[in-house]
């Protein structure tokens, strides 16, 4: 393909630092050798610049390279990662070790880099941690991790050591990738009282259905419930009560694709325990998966649990779930991913509190690696680490509340072949409003 130049005043800048030092390593070094000709044919006037860092770097040497590698990073470069990931171990250890670097990658925090092994995870922590905390500071990216595989996936022949393979792709926004199996979580949703008018004018459902679909691509949405569907809503439902008139409900989580509902909320005995049976039927009817409050159900290639610390059939109404009603969670068949599907915290809230944080541990404990969170109507962050995350809250889906500091967020669930997942939050806003 040619030759390929070197930025010389990049790399003369890089040996101010007392840290870095020149070496004849890139003449032999298969890591940079077999990239520079894709370099070469698809940028062929591109200047190279190419860092090895120690094994045994030590984070505030990291830091230091950040600094001085900063001002190199224009609009015009690409920061290029040449990392191999979990290294011999066998194909069902490695996708293990793989899912802990997958979702230290979803929430993003270079910090948590410094938690993973090497090789057991990835052959340089360096490497990840410098590009993180780069596109973070430099360009506000974020990662989209368009392939997780594993060596084991190209040959039939079982191999005893084996290594694992991630593709990632940095922007500011969300990209789409390819090849995955997708689904999405979404908070609070209700049809009913001032929003029923909304929906009955065919421009604005139309709108919502658009922009929901624009972001998910139709795939499967499992949504926090709020409030009973019935045939027919009361003229006077009463004060707090959610009431959502069947036809149009079941019609709009069709078009939306919603595959499955959490009934564990407070509001969906709102109108007795016949009207909730009643509920559940349509529901069924309708061809949506039901979860109930304290139960689980097998999605393919996850399983999904959900319970309700609030509920406003009983005094107290919070902080209701005890360790024995946890125990759905421990329940769930430990051969796929568990995630836990919780109605919980205090309202207008994005972060969790102490009793929010005793049940993720709690959870943590029993192998629920993604615990989601609805109720406080405001849209909170991803955060966690290499063994679990917490969307505290996602916040209002579909809910007619007004409120400022009111908002909403998908979480999407990427799935690769191998089985493991990756994380993405998509803020949305008040839909209300729109």
């Amino acid at each position: 393909m040619g030759e390929v130049a070197i930025d010389t005043a990049a790399a003369n800048l890089l040996r101010e630092n007392p840290l870095v030092s020149a070496s004849n390593l890139f003449s032999h070094e298969h890591g940079v050798r077999a990239l520079l000709p894709f370099v070469a044919h698809y940028f062929p006037r591109a200047r190279v610049v190419a860092v090895a860092l120690h094994r045994d770097s030590q984070p505030s040497q990291w830091d230091s390279l950040a600094q001085t590698l900063a001002p190199l990073l224009t609009a015009d470069t690409l920061l290029l990662q040449s990392t191999d990931f979990s290294h011999y171990l066998s194909w069902p250890q490695a996708r293990r070790y793989d899912q802990e670097t997958l979702r230290v990658l979803s929430v993003g925090d270079p910090v948590g880099v410094i938690g993973l092994q090497q090789p057991q995870h990835l052959d340089s922590r360096a490497a990840q941690y410098l590009q993180l905390r780069l596109q973070q500071q430099v360009h506000q990216a974020r990662p989209a991790v368009t392939a997780s595989r594993n060596s084991q996936e190209y040959t039939a022949q079982p191999l005893d050591s084996t290594t694992s393979y991630l593709v990632q792709v940095y922007s500011p926004e969300n990209l789409p990738v390819a090849g995955v199996q997708r689904f999405w979580f979404a908070g609070d949703t209700f049809f009913g009282r001032y929003l029923a008018a909304k929906l009955a004018r065919q421009t604005w459902r139309e709108g919502l259905v658009k922009r929901v679909r624009q972001l998910t691509g139709g795939a499967p949405l499992i949504v926090n419930l709020e409030g009973v569907i019935m045939a027919e809503c009361p003229a006077v439902p009463g004060p707090l009560k959610l009431c959502m008139a069947a036809r149009p409900a079941l019609e709009i989580l069709r078009d939306l694709n919603v595959a499955a509902v959490s009934l564990a909320n407070n509001h969906t005995h709102d109108f007795g325990e016949s009207a909730y049976r009643a509920m559940q039927r349509l529901l069924t009817d309708a061809g949506i998966t039901v979860l109930e409050d304290r139960a689980a159900i097998d999605l393919g290639p996850f399983q999904l649990a959900a319970a309700t610390d609030l509920d406003n059939r009983q005094e107290p109404v919070r902080a209701l779930l005890t360790d024995a009603d946890l125990r759905c969670f421990d329940a769930m068949p430990p051969d796929k991913p568990r995630f836990a599907f919780l109605h919980w915290g205090q309202e207008y809230t994005n972060t969790p509190g102490p009793r929010e944080q005793a049940l993720t541990a709690r959870l943590a404990a029993g192998g629920v690696e993604l615990v989601i969170g609805s109720h406080p109507h405001r849209a909170g962050g991803l955060t966690g680490g290499r063994g679990q995350c917490l969307a505290y809250s996602l916040g209002n889906f579909i809910f007619d509340q007004r409120r400022p500091e009111v908002s909403g967020a998908l979480l999407e669930v990427m799935f690769y072949p191998q089985g493991t997942y990756f994380l993405r939050l998509h803020p949305l806003g008040n839909l209300y409003n729109k």
